[in-house]
């Protein structure tokens, strides 16, 4: 029934942006990136990755045994995948991936055979590491908005006790600033984003955000959609 449920709810999402469903395991490209990734040791079997409009889950059974996640996640990289348009095709990585792209230009040390100096390049060398990145926590922030806001309209929706949610909510945010402070974005914030979620799942208990912005409007309609018609 919940595997039936997802469906609906990326069609949904899908009328807005055309939102096509992948596998890591089935690519190449993913299985590439994981190798790069080597500090993020759950990049292949414990994230969701975005590239342009096509969401990668781990495997097809992974879908199929977490039908509830995997739409929850849904809503967020839909998150991405309108910043991604709203940013810009250029700026949107450049921003998610600052500073660390910028470790591409120590290659122009190839150049000081030419041109003098050129081995200066070497010092974007430092870019590599483990810097903070306020952009892409402005990203990410923004997605696991997202992700608190979904859950708890999925929470809402199955009729769980406002305590529950309460308490599901704090698990959470706890879990989303760990992935922010860790390993997992490359340290991208390594002071926290506890007090932003903390404030935000506030608002999502007081205020209506589907009013808002017309991100939270679709989500919110693709989970009344999906729903109904499993019911």
């Amino acid at each position: 029934m919940y595997d039936l449920r997802f469906n609906k709810f990326v069609k949904e999402l899908s009328k807005d942006i055309p939102i096509k469903v992948a596998y890591k395991n089935e690519s190449r490209l993913m299985k590439l990136i994981g190798m790069i990734l080597f500090f993020n040791k759950g990049f292949m079997d414990m994230y969701i990755t975005t590239l342009s409009d096509t969401v990668y889950y781990p495997s097809k059974l992974w879908v199929q045994e977490n039908p509830r996640d995997a739409m929850l996640l849904m809503a967020h990289e839909y998150v991405h995948m309108k910043d991604n348009r709203r940013l810009g095709k250029i700026a949107y990585p450049i921003m998610y991936l600052f500073p660390q792209i910028f470790a591409i230009l120590s290659l122009l040390v190839v150049l000081s055979f030419f041109i003098p100096y050129a081995w200066l390049s070497l010092v974007f060398l430092l870019c590599a590491g483990p810097i903070p990145s306020p952009s892409r926590k402005y990203i990410e922030l923004r997605g696991y908005k997202m992700s608190l806001y979904a859950s708890y309209l999925y929470m809402k929706g199955e009729l769980f006790s406002d305590e529950s949610i309460a308490k599901s909510l704090d698990n959470q945010i706890e879990y989303y600033n760990s992935q922010f402070t860790g390993a997992a974005y490359y340290f991208m914030w390594p002071f926290g984003v506890n007090e932003d979620l903390t404030d935000f799942a506030e608002i999502i208990k007081t205020e209506d955000l589907s009013k808002s912005d017309d991100i939270y409007s679709n989500v919110t309609k693709a989970f009344k959609i999906s729903k109904s018609e499993i019911a």
